[in-house]
């Protein structure tokens, strides 16, 4: 298996300019009606996972030439322990699985829609307000699990979920295997890994939930790989 970790640009994840300084903090920030009149948060929002998406797209494309040997070494350096080759005729792109949390969530469900490289994806707690209504209305392209927790999209709760409920139905209609599984004890930062390096403090704190991160962290990893 080959696993590829990026990072988005930071004009796709944060609030830019004046919407850093909003009362009550980074989460309250997020609820649509806390955002300035001057800018809804969905075009905020939506216009970010465009670009999260082009950046999805782009991985893809690197993959592609990547296996193909057609790479630019200059911009696309690799250790030299790949050898001379680097990963050409080593990568399975038959297989391709996008996987993400949150926003990133999202990312990697719009993504395995609008690409057919991707074959299916797994979404872990999906924050699904910026998807657009074309895509809330339709059905998933690949095979998708949903992982959820107990404050699954907690910022916009009723929506949130009629949104997946309508993806799940649309999808299995039309013969999509798609799932969600609720991990019961679990919150949104379960799905990160600092819970499980700090597991005391971060049930303490309220970070994570009841059931012990070790325990959840192995549950998900096992729902992963199946």
């Amino acid at each position: 298996k080959t696993v590829v970790e990026f990072k988005h640009a930071p004009r796709a994840a944060i609030i830019p300019g004046k919407h850093v300084r909003i009362k009550n903090g980074f989460n309250k920030s997020l609820i649509p009606a806390n955002l300035p009149r001057h800018s809804t948060q969905h075009n905020l929002r939506h216009g970010q996972l465009r670009t999260r998406i082009s950046e999805m797209v782009f991985i893809a494309d690197c993959l592609q030439r990547l296996q193909s040997g057609s790479a630019d070494p200059a911009l696309q350096p690799l250790p030299a322990t790949f050898g001379d080759k680097g990963l050409q005729g080593r990568l399975d792109l038959s297989r391709l699985v996008c996987m993400g949390h949150s926003f990133g969530a999202l990312t990697s469900i719009c993504a395995a829609t609008e690409d057919a490289r991707f074959k299916a994806c797994v979404a872990h707690d999906a924050w699904l307000f910026p998807a657009g209504e074309d895509m809330a209305q339709s059905r998933l392209r690949v095979p998708t699990l949903f992982l959820l927790g107990d404050t699954f999209d907690m910022l916009w709760p009723v929506w949130g979920r009629k949104m997946l409920a309508n993806w799940v139905g649309l999808s299995r209609r039309a013969g999509v295997d798609v799932r969600a599984l609720h991990l019961h004890g679990c919150r949104h930062q379960n799905f990160a890994d600092f819970p499980v390096l700090i597991p005391e403090m971060s049930q303490t704190l309220g970070f994570a939930g009841q059931t012990p991160p070790g325990t959840l962290n192995q549950i998900m990893a096992e729902c992963d790989y199946s």
